[in-house]
């Protein structure tokens, strides 16, 4: 008899920024090559807690840099700003790091892997050689991202341009945001 086997998610949830946080609960199935991407891309996929209790899916970087605030497309000079701002929350700062890293090591490894998966790096000293250059191609992207991250808190704040100011800011007075001719 097969066994079956699950993994459960707990994420902390947060509708607003003033609202009491909570949390959800979520139980997934168990396959070989799950990650946390996969994860969250199954839970977007059936946003239903381990409750049956149905969700909204994480929707959170999508909302903050494309609907909250000015429109990047339009004001595309308050783009700094706006990720300056929430660089200055230390929570979010510590998930930029998380993030930068991981993505940095994940890009690198994967080099790595694809070259003695195609046999591109034959043979054991030809492998460990590479995993010595894509450790430096590791550390070099995250130092980049790092300067990038010290870039965006060391600069004085700049307005990220949420509301109507910034539109206006763009715009001839009493036009209300609207471009003139």
């Amino acid at each position: 008899m097969a066994e079956h086997k699950s993994v459960f998610i707990k994420i902390k949830r947060q509708d607003t920024p003033t609202s009491k946080p909570y949390w959800e609960e979520f139980e997934l199935a168990h396959h070989p090559g799950m990650n946390v991407i996969s994860c969250l891309m199954e839970i977007a996929a059936n946003p239903v807690t381990r409750d049956g209790k149905a969700t909204t899916p994480i929707t959170w970087h999508t909302w903050t840099m494309r609907f909250t605030g000015v429109d990047l497309h339009t004001f595309p000079n308050y783009s700094f700003g706006k990720v300056q701002e929430e660089l200055f929350h230390p929570a979010l700062f510590a998930f930029y790091i998380v993030g930068l890293v991981a993505a940095s090591w994940h890009f690198c490894y994967g080099i790595w892997l694809f070259a003695a998966k195609w046999g591109i790096t034959s043979g054991e000293k030809a492998r460990q050689r590479f995993l010595v250059v894509c450790l430096g191609l590791f550390v070099l992207m995250t130092g980049v991202g790092f300067a990038s991250l010290y870039s965006f808190r060391s600069r004085p704040q700049q307005p990220s341009g949420t509301g109507i100011e910034a539109t206006e800011a763009n715009h001839a007075p009493g036009t209300h945001g609207k471009p003139v001719d």
